[in-house]
């Protein structure tokens, strides 16, 4: 009984704890003028349905390292750039068929996370690129669309790029630092890890079809989003982070669009939220949480005419989030398995 009051205990006040911010300032105006920019553009020339990849190929400014020399965040930023079109180019050639497109997203998370763990990629990791590649499988297929869409994407990582060479610019320290670029690799990368979560994206995608979810792109984003965990505590830990924080993300979302209906405001709300988002991230992942459900509700939906009701919108989204939480707490625990030591175990019972 002591025990699991010490527990409770600590886990309240970590909950309540923010922790310092550690990351560049940079970071979270680049990331938000990099999404909103092709917002704004697309509102100007009244056609936002249009600027929404270009703003999703915004979110590339995530991985920009200000810590590094500047010749390899700029290699970097190209490079994750074209990891971002290749990964939604894949995703919209394979919509046509929902069990296809399920199978190309779960083989697409194997490959693109071993690619990751090789190199010793930071966080985020391959989470937005394998987001994308979910994003594109989702879209109706339409193949005159393709091109249009895959291009205002790249539109999107070219714009973001000019930003932070600009904000490189702006920002400059000389650096006793070598500039070259240092690929870590070279070291046995166990392949258990990449298969499960493209085993568990290949699952939450075509249960969300299966069930016909109204939205199910958002069951593997979410899914993805827990297994990042870097330990089973930290899996168990963001897990109920999540659902807690979209309960009060879909209520302050609720909120907004009871007063702000208008394309501009919900424009500069995106543009307030990614800046929010990325501020917090790394300090309370609930709160992080709080802010980037109405971010993704607002994306999403800022195309359409006229925005769906806002409880049956609201409800969905939820449902989603919370089953491909699930989903992602039993995948992320999987990952975290001996499976060595259980081998042993069944050869020398």
């Amino acid at each position: 009984m002591k025990k699991i009051l010490f527990l409770t205990e600590r886990e309240i006040k970590d909950f309540v704890s923010i922790k310092p911010y550690k990351r560049s300032k940079q970071v979270p105006l680049l990331a938000a003028s990099s999404v909103a920019l092709p917002l704004f553009v697309g509102l100007y020339f009244g056609n936002l349905q249009t600027a929404l990849p270009a703003a999703l190929g915004g979110l590339v400014a995530i991985y920009y390292s200000p810590g590094s020399a500047f010749p390899i965040r700029m290699i970097k930023m190209m490079v994750c750039s074209f990891g971002f079109i290749l990964s939604y180019a894949i995703g919209l050639v394979f919509s046509f068929n929902p069990i296809v497109s399920s199978f190309v997203l779960g083989v697409w998370a194997v490959l693109i996370h071993w690619v990751n763990i090789y190199y010793k990629s930071k966080p985020p990791g391959s989470f937005f690129f394998i987001m994308l590649a979910a994003m594109g499988c989702y879209l109706p297929y339409d193949l005159d669309l393709i091109p249009i869409r895959i291009g205002m994407l790249t539109i999107g990582t070219m714009t973001t790029c000019i930003l932070a060479f600009v904000f490189s610019g702006l920002t400059f320290k000389k650096s006793n630092e070598q500039h070259t670029l240092v690929i870590e690799k070279d070291r046995p990368v166990s392949p258990v890890e990449s298969i499960i979560i493209g085993i568990f994206m290949f699952l939450a995608f075509f249960s969300g079809h299966f069930f016909k979810f109204e939205n199910p792109v958002w069951i593997p984003i979410s899914c993805l989003a827990i297994m990042q965990g870097v330990s089973k505590y930290h899996i168990w830990q963001r897990t109920y982070h999540r659902i807690i924080g979209t309960f009060l993300g879909v209520a302050l979302c609720w909120l907004m669009l009871s007063f702000f209906q208008s394309p501009l405001y919900v424009c500069i709300l995106i543009f307030v939220m990614q800046l929010l988002v990325e501020m917090f991230i790394t300090r309370h992942y609930a709160l992080a949480v709080l802010f980037l459900t109405p971010l993704t509700i607002l994306l999403s939906e800022l195309g359409n005419p006229e925005l769906p009701d806002r409880d049956i919108l609201i409800m969905t989204r939820m449902i989603d989030i919370v089953v491909g939480s699930v989903l992602g707490c039993i995948g992320g625990l999987l990952i975290y398995v001996d499976w060595k030591k259980l081998s042993q175990l069944k050869t020398n019972p």
